[in-house]
């Protein structure tokens, strides 16, 4: 259903199904478990509500303190109307010197978020005494130009780890993502002096606090499964007012509608008796009466429980800093672009959930700056968590463009016995002065457009040299693409080797 209201929307032409296998597979997997940061590259990944375990989990935001209000000069809360807005190597490449590690042991897609579930079978005892550190460790690589002894950034920074499981919940920010707005939760002072130090601002780091990107029990212990007294106390007293009031309301709304038709010369005040009907009422004037009131009553009992519900949530977001129940209207849920994929979520990616691409698509590329006399870039300029290739005719440079559908795995014919999993590509990924920014060795300016691999893409890859039927795609750069994984295969595995059916072809049309 919800492939067909893409199709229906974007104008998708003639999607034709290809069945037939190929020789292209995944050639790649990477998580990125701090937006804008290094990327771990893995063997396996598992399929979550926001794509891929672990990736875009954390991000690093903008540190709004309290404000000073210039009335009365008395300082005010971070408000949900001043979200922290997110930092990213656009303004800030020196984020890609943080490079990320995790424990084997999570790394594994049966890891589900308690300590010891999985066993790691290696030799190495520091490689046990890792897994057992079940933390996320940050650790900064020194730039030889500018952090050297006496400067801004101490040249032997140490290690920066954040507890996977913590031990009490995570204080509330108000975060922001493009147009997105939600909460997410603050990892602490020390994590907010160490990415400040290095970046040269005041910063915070956050994690995401809804469904997808970490395991239950991770994501659990970070938002909290109680509530303070004082907020238990607050939603009892939200929750009694309710009962009662429901109760109270219906009674008083028949009465005062009753008064009204009164006053109005109407039947109704007649009809009303304390000590009960008269005999003179026919038995259908009696069933008339008791379903009118029935109605009227429900109705002042739905609007007294509706406004004590509007109390409630009211309440928990004031003395709540630590409970958000697992399917809580308060967990933070952040949805994909309507037209383009209505039923996707994503966490603090810049928009979908998954971006695939091609490396044959890269090599030329490649060969295009090879013979401006521009060096070649590797893959993760474009940051993918999922690259594919091979030698077959699907996976030739920019096929990508006519895939509509792609089915991962479940090749019986290769050995592999699972059904396949159906990931569809639903947009074009646009690209950003971030293609610029060296992910080894960044720059300190910051990153301008007219760099390459940017300048090449904007002259040969945009969207009307790409045939996007859009006015305002046509001098922006492509690369890759925007995908959304079946989300009925929440919890299972893709892997490196697996092989990639294009399912249905198409060719992306956007109606105006």
């Amino acid at each position: 259903r919800g492939r067909a209201e893409v199709t229906r929307r974007l104008g998708f032409c003639g999607p034709r199904k290809n069945p037939t296998m190929s020789s292209t597979t995944i050639t790649s997997l990477t998580v990125y478990p701090v937006k804008s940061c290094g990327g771990i590259g893995v063997v396996s990944a598992t399929l979550t509500e926001t794509g891929l375990r672990w990736d875009r989990a954390w991000m690093v935001v903008e540190a709004r303190e309290a404000r000073v209000s210039k009335r009365n000069g008395r300082s005010k809360p971070n408000s949900a109307n001043y979200p922290s807005g997110f930092v990213s190597q656009r303004l800030d490449p020196q984020l890609a010197r943080v490079t990320c590690e995790l424990p084997a042991t999570v790394l594994d897609p049966r890891w589900d978020g308690t300590r010891n579930t999985v066993d790691v079978k290696s030799s190495d005892a520091a490689n046990h005494e890792e897994s057992a550190d079940l933390c996320l460790t940050l650790r900064y690589r020194p730039n030889p130009d500018r952090d050297e002894p006496g400067g801004k950034i101490p040249p032997q920074m140490s290690d920066l780890k954040i507890p996977l499981l913590t031990e009490k919940p995570l204080p509330r920010r108000h975060v922001r993502v493009w147009d997105w707005v939600g909460t997410a939760g603050d990892e602490g002072d020390d994590a907010a002096e160490w990415f400040s130090a290095i970046l040269g601002k005041r910063v915070r780091l956050v994690r995401w606090l809804g469904h997808g990107a970490l395991p239950v029990a991770v994501g659990q212990s970070a938002r909290g499964t109680g509530m303070a007294f004082p907020g238990k106390v607050a939603v009892a007293v939200a929750r009694t007012v309710a009962g009662t009031g429901a109760l109270g309301a219906g009674f008083l709304t028949r009465r005062t509608v009753a008064r009204m038709t009164s006053q109005n010369g109407g039947s109704i005040a007649n009809s009303v008796d304390t000590k009960g009907t008269t005999e003179k009422d026919s038995e259908k004037s009696k069933i008339w009466r008791g379903a009118r009131d029935v109605s009227i009553r429900a109705l002042g009992a739905v609007m007294c429980t509706s406004g004590m519900s509007w109390v409630e949530r009211q309440v928990v977001k004031r003395f709540d800093s630590g409970y958000l129940g697992n399917d809580s209207f308060l967990l933070p849920a952040r949805a994909t672009e309507k037209r383009y994929a209505p039923h996707a979520c994503a966490c603090f990616s810049d928009g979908f959930p998954i971006l695939l691409a091609n490396a044959s698509s890269l090599d030329a590329l490649n060969e295009t700056l090879q013979t401006q006399g521009s060096p070649q870039i590797p893959m993760n300029r474009f940051r993918p968590n999922v690259v594919v290739g091979g030698t077959a005719t699907e996976t030739t440079a920019w096929a990508e463009d006519t895939w509509g559908r792609l089915l991962i795995g479940g090749n019986k014919p290769h050995g592999d016995p699972r059904p396949g999993i159906s990931v569809e590509l639903v947009k074009p990924c646009s690209r950003c002065a971030m293609t610029t920014v060296n992910q080894q060795d960044p720059a300190t300016k910051i990153p301008s457009v007219t760099d390459e691999p940017l300048r090449t893409l904007a002259s040969k890859r945009n969207g009307a040299t790409c045939g996007f039927d859009r006015v305002d795609w046509n001098e922006t750069p492509f690369f890759a693409w925007n995908a959304v994984s079946d989300p009925s295969r929440v919890g299972e595995e893709i892997r490196v080797g697996d092989d990639v059916r294009v399912a249905e072809r198409r060719t992306f049309r956007e109606k105006k």
